[in-house]
């Protein structure tokens, strides 16, 4: 994660403006960075970013090249700290499906935030319809499953609501998948074992995940990209000096998240869609909220 610090990237035409938000106004500000180091051989001097919240800007202006081979690549959104599932990745980038998306706006139905609610209703869509066996398969009691997670989903208009002693669960609407594909970016100015360890858990929910590091950094995470590239994660690298991000290598082979996880995602992106807002929940820095976001 980027921490507390966030700020708003403003897009106009082929340009990003990295503002900072306070109050509602958006104001210019620039890249926080080191003044740099001199190499005691060369003496030439290398940039390296303060803040990973700086990196971003490059990381998401070079979104189309991490998408390789994926189906209509230019067709994409980009999303910043995302709760996914077990982790909140810096940068995701998604596309919609759009006939998934037509059918649910045309049943009236909004998004599903919980796991619990996913699981149902991808039970229930599968054409599981028995209460005892839609139990078994979320993982709950019956009880719970009746009261709690059922009552919200009639309160929603998902299922029918049920009678008192009723066992069997009809829903109202199929609950499609809302997203075609998804990549996700974890960005670390040097600590690139731990950004691994986050990329790793970003491939039970993405389809492809990358790491991104400080150019500065760089070495020991460039000897292993190999490596990194043969267990799905692709490695970038940003440099302070011209705020370019580079794909160094790309993931190797094809890897099939978690359907029911990157579902649980695809609904959070497309909450966050239709508020018109491109980053999970903001958070109070030195006492004001603070937001970013990226406007087309």
């Amino acid at each position: 994660m980027l921490g507390q610090v966030r700020s708003r990237f403003i897009r106009s035409g082929t340009t990003t403006e990295n503002r900072l938000e306070v109050g509602g106004e958006a104001k210019p500000i620039q890249p926080r960075r080191s003044a740099g180091t001199a190499d005691a051989m060369t003496g030439d001097v290398t940039t390296r970013f303060a803040l990973e919240v700086d990196m971003i800007d490059p990381i998401a202006e070079s979104a189309r090249s991490l998408l390789g081979r994926l189906k209509a690549p230019e067709d994409h959104h980009v999303f910043f700290e995302v709760p996914a599932v077990g982790s909140v990745p810096d940068v995701v980038i998604a596309q919609f499906n759009h006939q998934a998306v037509h059918t649910r706006l045309a049943a009236g139905q909004g998004p599903v935030r919980d796991m619990t609610a996913v699981r149902t209703l991808r039970c229930l869509t599968a054409g599981v319809r028995d209460l005892d066996v839609v139990s078994d398969h979320v993982g709950v009691s019956r009880a719970h499953l009746r009261r709690s997670v059922l009552g919200q989903l009639a309160e929603d208009g998902w299922v029918e609501p049920l009678a008192s002693r009723e066992g069997r669960v009809e829903l109202l609407h199929p609950f499609l998948p809302l997203l075609s594909w998804m990549v996700t970016v974890e960005a670390k100015r040097s600590k690139w074992r731990e950004a691994v360890s986050q990329a790793r858990q970003h491939l039970g929910f993405a389809n492809r995940a990358f790491i991104a590091l400080d150019e500065a950094h760089m070495g020991p995470a460039r000897e292993v990209s190999s490596g990194l590239a043969d267990v799905g994660i692709g490695l970038m690298s940003v440099d302070a000096a011209t705020m370019q991000a580079r794909v160094v290598s790309q993931p190797r082979g094809r890897r099939r998240p978690d359907a029911t996880s990157q579902h649980l995602v695809g609904e959070r992106l497309w909450d966050l869609h239709l508020q018109g807002r491109t980053s999970g929940p903001v958070y109070p820095v030195f006492g004001r909220e603070l937001a970013r976001s990226v406007t087309a």
